[in-house]
């Protein structure tokens, strides 16, 4: 849940006859975890990453989207 998100939320619901809030539940109900990431949550994995715990990873797809992609990376 960023701005972006906020931003083309607003847009699609004034295009769509809607409103913000029905735009962003409709995109929950599809993420198992039934709700948008937070900026925070990437934050920790790009810290995680960063850090020397880390060192030995040299490539990685990580998915961060609360389960909604439901394919094998």
């Amino acid at each position: 849940m960023t701005d972006r998100v906020r931003n083309v939320s607003e847009a699609i619901a004034a295009r769509e006859g809607t409103t913000p809030e029905a735009i962003v539940k409709s995109w929950e109900s599809e993420i198992p975890m039934g709700r948008l990431g937070k900026p925070e949550e990437l934050a920790g994995l790009v810290a995680f990453l960063s850090s020397e715990i880390a060192g030995y990873i040299t490539g990685a797809a990580i998915q961060i989207d609360g389960g909604w992609y439901k394919g094998v990376m």
